[in-house]
């Protein structure tokens, strides 16, 4: 039952409009407005709004300086001071690129609260914040808890808004102040994500909230074919490391090993597989497709396994998604894919493409122990079991 005492104010970059891949919100945005009366505040707004939503939108305005931006604009200096004084204890960083980015940082703040439409806000009269993603978003969402003297703010993170190793300067600005904030509660996806929080950046008072897939989990897939079928579904960037991709193909070439191989996403280094020299007919590379064409192949043909080879994770919703249409996963033991996947389907980062092709070749035999796991996983991440943990990170 929506509980009206209680109004959350959701900041976003594009929720609740279909604009970018901030759809795997939709079924916990929809489960938590059955408890509590919900508004957004959206960076941006472009396409459509996702079904079922029907709540207040508060639109971006054009930039404009005002008197809660000016307020907020010593909270925005001792974030960065703070970004700026952690830079002697964080061990290879690169100075001049993390001072850079802490000013871009402290910019990007205040860009986005110079187009928030305070009053209309204000006249709603939320009494919590909850913010979908860290970094620009959370120090965003302390000023505006600030001005409007809200108690209570409830900030996700995700696999970039922790790994500081996988940006050019070693170091990630505008979350350090914010995690130790006494009005701030930061939910992580997964154990392993929330003690690197705390020990990397301090967080206090924090609580590990996965995010709900409100789709039944099919049976696992049955893969009728002597040849091993793989899939891989990401786009191309140095953490997703493509590179690796590669070379697991062509040493399953080398070893006259029977597979085909799908990617989706868009990639330049696998795109050029499709072509010379690679001369497998097996590979099909589908490049950008939308979400719902990704999970109709997902459940309509037949795979023993995704693989990602990912340097640095969060909570993977690829993967979930492949195993709720009755794929296993195989990944790296990073972030929180041990915790989703299971051991005995997951090897080191630093692992070489001959081990990943033996790594493959060795759990072929093992899908139905694997699945059984993931499955289980999955399964637990119903918008009925991960709400009721959200609302009581919201409610205190």
């Amino acid at each position: 039952m929506n509980d009206e005492n209680l109004r959350i104010l959701v900041l976003s970059e594009a929720f609740p409009f279909d604009a970018n891949s901030e759809a795997f919100f939709l079924p916990e945005i929809l489960a938590l407005r059955e408890a509590a009366s919900l508004a957004f505040a959206p960076q941006g707004v472009s396409g459509s709004l996702y079904g079922g939503i029907k709540d207040v939108v508060f639109h971006p305005r054009n930039w404009r300086l005002s008197i809660p931006v000016l307020m907020s604009l010593g909270l925005v200096f001792r974030s960065a001071a703070s970004d700026l004084f952690s830079l002697i204890a964080v061990k290879d960083a690169k100075p001049r690129a993390a001072v850079w980015a802490v000013a871009k940082e402290a910019l990007q703040v205040i860009r986005r609260l110079g187009k928030v439409d305070w009053s209309r806000i204000r006249d709603w009269q939320p009494s919590r914040i909850y913010s979908l993603w860290g970094r620009t978003e959370g120090v965003c969402a302390i000023a505006i808890a600030n001005y409007l003297r809200i108690e209570r703010v409830v900030v996700r993170h995700h696999n970039h808004d922790l790994y500081e190793e996988r940006t050019s300067a070693n170091f990630i600005p505008g979350m350090r102040l914010y995690l130790s904030s006494p009005i701030t509660f930061p939910v992580f996806l997964c154990p392993e994500a929330e003690s690197y929080a705390v020990a990397r950046f301090g967080a206090t008072r924090s609580s590990v909230v996965p995010l709900a897939i409100e789709r039944e989990t099919r049976d696992l897939s049955r893969v009728a074919s002597d040849s091993i079928r793989l899939i891989s579904i990401s786009y191309e960037s140095p953490v997703k490391r493509h590179g690796l991709l590669a070379e697991i193909m062509f040493e399953l070439q080398n070893r006259n090993i029977s597979f085909s191989w799908t990617h989706i996403g868009k990639s330049q280094s696998l795109g050029a597989l499709a072509n010379q020299p690679f001369k497998n007919p097996n590979f099909d590379y589908k490049g950008s497709l939308a979400n719902s064409e990704v999970r109709t192949i997902l459940q309509r043909n037949e795979f023993h396994f995704l693989i990602s080879t990912s340097e640095f994770e969060g909570l993977p919703f690829t993967m979930l998604e492949a195993v709720s249409a009755g794929v296993p996963s195989l990944g790296t033991d990073v972030g929180c894919v041990v915790s989703a996947l299971g051991a005995e389907a997951v090897l080191p980062a630093t692992c070489t493409h001959d081990e990943w092709v033996d790594f493959i070749q060795s759990r072929v035999s093992r899908r139905d122990s694997i699945y059984k796991t993931q499955a289980k996983f999955v399964q637990d991440l119903t918008a009925s079991k991960t709400t009721l943990a959200l609302l009581r990170s919201l409610d205190g």
